[in-house]
C-alpha cells in the first residue's frame, strides 16, 4: 500500500545529529573506545614518520662524529638542513593525511562500515593536494590575523604612551641601569598590557581556530575545491561555535595538565643529578626519554579526539543549517483514483 497523501507524524533518528555539546564529546569518546585500533592506528602514521625522521637523523649524527670529516658548520649544513627540512615537509604531508584519514574513518563508522588504517589513509592520500592546499591557505589567513593583531595593539600601545606622558610617567619610573628595581606602577602596568595580551590573543586564536576548524571535513564530505571549503567552515560553524570551543579548550586543557605533570618531574630529577644526589644523569636522560614517549602517544590520542570530534561537529551543523540526513515530509498533492471506464459500466433502466 503506498499512501502519497499520508504525513508520518514523526521523522526517524539522524546519525549526524542534532547534537548538544554533551553528546558531541559523549559521541566522541564511544567511536574511540569502540575503534580505538582504527583511531590510533591512524595517528600513530604520522608519529612513525616523525620518529622514523628523528632515527635517521641521530644515526647521521652519530656518523658524522665517529667518521674522520671534520665537523665543520658548512658541512653540518650540507647535512642536516637539507635533512631536517625535507623532514618537516614529510611531517607537514603526513599531518595532513592523517586528518583526512580520522574525517573518513569516522564517516564510516558513523554509517556502521567497517574499513581499516590503510584504506582511509589511502583514500585520504588521493586527496593530499586538497589537504595540503587547505592547511596552508588557512594557515596564511591565520597568520594575516595575527599581524593585523599585533600592529593595532602595539599602535593602541604607543598612542597610550604619548598621550598620557610617556610609560615612564605612567608606571612611576623605569629602570634602565643594573641594580636598580622597578616601581610598583610598573609592575602594575606590564601585568596588566600582559594580561590583555594575552587575554586578546588567545581569544583571537581560539575565533580562528574555530571559525576554520571544519574545512577539511568540508572538502571531503562535500568535495569542495580548497576556498570553497574555507568559505564553508565560516558558514556552518558562524553563530554556533560553542561545541567547537569546547572540544578546542578540553584539549588545551588536557595538554597543559599533562605537561605540568610531566615537566616538574624532569626537573627535579635534572636537579637531582646535577646536586650529585642518588639521580644519576643516565636515569634523567631514561625517564625524560620516556616521559618523551608518553607525551607522543598521548598526543596521538588528542589528535585522533579532535578528528572524531570535528567531523561531529560538521555533520551536526550540517543538520542543524541544512537538514542533511533529515528525511523531508513529501508533500505532493494526492494523486486521484483512476476515472472508472463508461464502456464496462452497467445501467439499469427503471
Amino acid at each position: 500500500m503506498n499512501d502519497l497523501s499520508a504525513v508520518p507524524t514523526s521523522l526517524p533518528g539522524n546519525i549526524y545529529g542534532p547534537l548538544t555539546p554533551s553528546q558531541v564529546f559523549e559521541r566522541t569518546f564511544t567511536l574511540l573506545r569502540e575503534n580505538f585500533t582504527l583511531f590510533f592506528g591512524i595517528t600513530l602514521v604520522v608519529i612513525g614518520v616523525e620518529i622514523g625522521i628523528g632515527l635517521i637523523a641521530g644515526s647521521g649524527n652519530i656518523w658524522m662524529k665517529r667518521s674522520a670529516l671534520p665537523m665543520s658548520p658548512v658541512y653540518m649544513l650540507l647535512f642536516i638542513a637539507p635533512l631536517a627540512i625535507l623532514g618537516a615537509i614529510l611531517i607537514y604531508v603526513f599531518t595532513q593525511i592523517v586528518q583526512g584519514a580520522l574525517f573518513y574513518a569516522t564517516q564510516a563508522r558513523l554509517a556502521g562500515i567497517s574499513t581499516s588504517v590503510g584504506q582511509v589513509c589511502g583514500h585520504a592520500a588521493s586527496k593530499v593536494g586538497k589537504l595540503v592546499g587547505i592547511s596552508m591557505l588557512v594557515a596564511l589567513r591565520i597568520f594575516g590575523y595575527v599581524l593585523v593583531f599585533f600592529g593595532v595593539f602595539f599602535m593602541l600601545l604607543l598612542f597610550a604612551a604619548l598621550a598620557f606622558g610617556g610609560v615612564r610617567q605612567i608606571a612611576g619610573g623605569v629602570p634602565f641601569r643594573m641594580g636598580q628595581t622597578p616601581s610598583m606602577g610598573m609592575i602594575v602596568f606590564a601585568g596588566m598590557v600582559l594580561l590583555v595580551f594575552l587575554v586578546v590573543y588567545l581569544g583571537l586564536l581560539l575565533w580562528l581556530i574555530a571559525r576554520y576548524a571544519l574545512a577539511i571535513p568540508a572538502a571531503l564530505g562535500e568535495n569542495l575545491s580548497v576556498t570553497d571549503a574555507i568559505r564553508r567552515s565560516i558558514h556552518l560553524s558562524a553563530g554556533s561555535r560553542g561545541r567547537i570551543y569546547a572540544v578546542v579548550l578540553f584539549i588545551g586543557a588536557v595538554w597543559i595538565a599533562l605537561s605540568m605533570i610531566s615537566l616538574p618531574v624532569q626537573l627535579m630529577m635534572t636537579a637531582s643529578a646535577a646536586a650529585r644526589h642518588t639521580t644519576t644523569f643516565l636515569m634523567v636522560d631514561f625517564v625524560t626519554m620516556l616521559l618523551a614517549l608518553f607525551r607522543i602517544l598521548f598526543s596521538a590520542v588528542l589528535i585522533a579526539f579532535m578528528g572524531v570530534a570535528a567531523t561531529l561537529c560538521y555533520y551536526d551543523l550540517r543538520v542543524r543549517k541544512d537538514r542533511f540526513g533529515t528525511p523531508v515530509a513529501d508533500t505532493s498533492p494526492a494523486i486521484p483514483p483512476p476515472a472508472p471506464d463508461m464502456s464496462t459500466e452497467t445501467f439499469s433502466s427503471t
